[in-house]
This record gives C-alpha cells, structure tokens and sequence, in this order.
C-alpha cells in the first residue's frame, strides 16, 4: 500500500507514497474481465526470450576481466556494447578491445559526432589492430597511427602498417646492435649510470627510440639496455 522506488546501486527499495487502502486507489470489481490463469510455462518462455538486463551484463563483462568503470561504459551504451562483442568475437582480449573502444576510438567518435552505431571502422579492423599490437608486431605510438588511418578509410590494419612501414623491430640481435652502438657513443653517460644514476636509463632508450624513428620495441630495448650497462660495470 505504498509506492517505492528502485535503487539499482544498493538493489533495494526504498518507501515512496504512502496510501492508506484500496479505497485511495479507487479499486473496484471489472465485470468484463474473467480470472486469468498463466500458465508457468508460459511465464518460463517469456522469460527466455526477454534480452540480457543491464546488471547481468555488468557482471558478464566484470566475469570477463574490465573493471566496473569499463563495465558501465559500455552497458550505459548498446551500439557501444554491440561494437565491442563483435570486437571481442573477432578475436581481440576483453580488456584491450574495453581500453581502445572505450578511449580512443570513442573520442574519434566524438569528434566527428557519430555513434558506435555508425562507426567506420569495422568491428574485425580493431580486432586485428590489437592483434597486431598483443604480438609486438606494432608498439603503441604506431598502433594510434594505424587506428587513425583505418578509421578514415585506409583499409585492413595489416597493410596500413606495411604501407606505411611501421612495423615493430623486435628481433633481438638488431635491437641489441642499436643498443650497443649508442652506449658506445655515449661513454660519459655510461659512466654516471654506472656512478648510481640509474634515471639516464631513459636517456639510452630515447636514444635508441630516435634511432630507429620509433620502430624499436621499447619493452625489448629497456631490458637489453639495462643488461648490456649492467653486464659491464666490472670492465
């Protein structure tokens, strides 16, 4: 005998209106509308044809590993939520295919005033973009480069990145030669990092970075930089 309200945060119920009896409700036999029986079965079938609700895709998604901030983005959307499954369905990880259509590819969106619902870029071109990106094939400087482009129309990821020649160097024994070749140009900042100044590790990695114009994988590079000036501090 009273109105509530749901509070979908708590999952409860909370006192609206309060109504003293039928009265206030003008409640009164309908002469015209027999007793209705529905059938269980029934009410079981409606049941599995009624869609996913919001909270059971939060859940879903939070099961799937994105964070509740993630989860609720893309539920309070359902173009937004559309994109991303089929996304997830071509083969990107969950919570990589979140953090690209969530960010970047949202304010590219945004920018131009479109919906997921109209997106450009197909759902498989940003699968295969974090595809690329997963395997080291492209770091993530290039992987913004090649979003842009296949967004605007310039085909399959794979081939923007060949075109465009921004393919990763992640072959060790290259990676390894630009490193050694800029600690042997840089003998005094050998020295101080060896001195205890371990923040000019940065400076070899930028180095090497600029060397190969941004190719290099910068994961491979800190490591094996950090080996070949700590390998030596003996000599």
């Amino acid at each position: 005998q009273e109105t509530r309200h749901w509070d979908a945060p708590s999952g409860t119920t909370l006192a609206g209106r309060v109504k003293e009896g039928s009265m206030d409700y003008r409640y009164f036999p309908e002469p015209d509308i027999p007793p209705l029986a529905i059938p269980r079965e029934w009410v079981e079938e409606i049941r599995r044809g009624m869609s996913e609700l919001p909270q059971q895709a939060r859940e879903r998604l939070h099961a799937a590993g994105l964070s509740g901030y993630d989860a609720w983005v893309l539920v309070d959307d359902r173009e937004r939520l559309a994109y991303y499954e089929a996304v997830v369905a071509a083969g990107a990880p969950a919570k990589p295919a979140a953090n690209w259509v969530n960010g970047d590819l949202a304010a590219l969106l945004k920018n131009a005033s479109l919906t997921f619902g109209s997106c450009p870029l197909p759902s498989e071109h940003l699968a295969e973009l974090i595809g690329l990106l997963e395997t080291n094939k492209i770091n993530t400087k290039a992987a913004k480069q090649v979003l842009v482009a296949a967004y605007d129309g310039g085909g399959a990821p794979s081939a923007i990145v060949e075109q465009r020649g921004l393919g990763q160097i992640s072959d060790t024994g290259a990676v390894r030669a630009m490193v050694e070749k800029v600690i042997a140009e840089n003998p005094d900042e050998v020295s101080a990092y060896r001195n205890g100044k371990q923040a000019i590790l940065k400076f070899f990695v930028g180095q090497v970075m600029k060397a190969s114009r941004g190719k290099a994988d910068p994961r491979l590079v800190n490591e094996l930089a950090r080996e070949l000036l700590d390998g030596d501090k003996g000599a």
